[in-house]
């Protein structure tokens, strides 16, 4: 089968969209945007994505040097997928594009969200201007899932490979995630009765929601 484009080469958003604008690619770049992840790893997060279809997208981006294969040392030695230095060009474009595409839809709830969705919850909820003079990194382990957040200079982007340590280590359960983002259960409360375990500092703790809640 010939492959699709739209045929015109001097046009950026035209040659990206002919990259990235086949169904199911730009979900494969978000699920491995947190870190690398196996091919079955990849199957249980995309489960309306056949397996085929999957092994043919991976080609596809390992092709445009966009994601890549490496295997992982002992004890691990498997074989995981993560992008690229160009792949994670992405992440700001698809991080706005989270943010614009939030007012469309339906209201996300813990039995819906994945955990590895909250780097997306987190970008459509971000208050830029209540982070002025925040330099911070916000390090999120919802259930068995990890996330990083940078905020610096206003802005928010995903946080992995900065080579430094999280300024705080929010652990918690998506249900209390959620719960506790939205303003319906307070910080202080939730790690009262142990539903969030924090590691850093209380104020660093209290903005890595607050910065997040609208």
């Amino acid at each position: 089968m010939a492959k699709r484009t739209y045929d015109q080469p001097t046009c950026g958003l035209a040659t990206a969209l002919d990259l990235l604008g086949e169904r199911w690619t730009l979900l494969i770049v978000r699920e491995l945007m947190p870190g690398p992840k196996r091919y079955s790893d990849l199957a249980t997060a995309l489960p309306g994505l056949g397996t085929n279809l999957l092994a043919e997208r991976l080609k596809h981006l390992e092709q445009h040097a966009i994601a890549e294969r490496r295997i992982l040392p002992p004890p691990a030695a498997s074989t995981v997928y993560e992008l690229t230095d160009l792949g994670r060009e992405l992440e700001p474009v698809l991080l706005h594009l989270a943010q614009w595409g939030a007012r469309f839809r339906t209201e996300p709830c813990a039995a819906t969200l994945k955990p590895e969705h909250i780097m997306f919850e987190l970008f459509a909820a971000f208050d830029s201007a209540a982070s002025a003079g925040v330099d911070e990194l916000y390090h999120y382990r919802v259930e068995c899932h990890e996330v990083l957040v940078h905020v610096a200079s206003g802005a928010i982007r995903a946080g992995s490979g900065l080579g430094r340590r999280p300024d705080v280590t929010v652990s918690t359960d998506t249900a209390t995630f959620l719960e506790v983002l939205r303003g319906r259960v307070g910080l202080t409360q939730a790690i009262s009765a142990s539903m969030v375990t924090i590691e850093g500092p209380a104020d660093a703790a209290e903005r890595a929601f607050s910065l997040f809640r609208r």
